[in-house]
């Protein structure tokens, strides 16, 4: 293998970011998980693995990757028992029919979190979603993703995958400008075409299988 432990980490890295986000996240440091997730990001950062100017540069690089990586953990119940607080219309993010999840899945109170460590480890306040409306490229490499992700999964998965998109797009609409003067061009009026197209093809797809 020609490959460094770097490299391969690097590969690896938006999946990587995402198993550990939640876990840092977290304010009660004396959480096991969370001691475990700060001493594997030290890891990371040493200069014989990635290195703390590469955690950095990759964090920027693969942001989109990472979120979509993220969000595609949601499937864990609320602290409460609730699933879909302040996330409109007390929306159902899981279900007790649900498959088994063979990856670790969190709340979206716990997503919620992660997104604004992730701020916070940019040098932004608040959620990243936010931040993000400010580079339309980047939604629409995330949107993209969250697309191509429902798309590679099997029926049994697919779920799961469609309210990860639901929870992006209930994040991401209370950020946009007002949609009642946007232009064609603009990123209202592109989100809203690119849930409109989705559920329809979603809907086409599944007819034809």
């Amino acid at each position: 293998m020609d490959r460094t432990t770097g490299q391969l980490l690097s590969g690896c890295f938006p999946r990587l970011m995402a198993g550990l986000l939640p876990w840092l996240a977290l304010d009660n440091a004396g959480i096991l998980n969370h001691t475990k997730a700060r001493r594997f990001l030290t890891l990371l950062k040493q200069d014989d693995w990635i290195g703390n100017q590469g955690v950095d540069h990759l964090m920027m690089m693969y942001l989109p990757e990472i979120i979509v990586e993220l969000l595609g953990t949601l499937g864990g119940r609320e602290e409460d028992g609730t699933d879909g607080e302040n996330l409109g219309n007390d929306y159902d993010f899981t279900s007790e029919l649900d498959p088994t999840f063979h990856r670790p899945s969190f709340s979206p109170r716990m997503l919620r979190s992660s997104l604004a460590y992730l701020a916070s480890c940019l040098g932004q306040e608040g959620s990243i979603i936010k931040t993000l409306t400010h580079r339309p490229d980047i939604i629409q490499r995330i949107m993209l993703g969250q697309l191509q992700l429902v798309e590679s999964l099997q029926d049994s998965e697919r779920l799961r995958a469609l309210r990860s998109y639901a929870l992006f797009v209930l994040e991401l609409l209370p950020n946009l400008p007002a949609l009642s003067g946007s232009t064609p061009g603009d990123l209202g009026s592109f989100v809203l075409r690119d849930i409109v197209y989705s559920l329809v093809h979603f809907l086409r797809s599944d007819q034809s299988r």
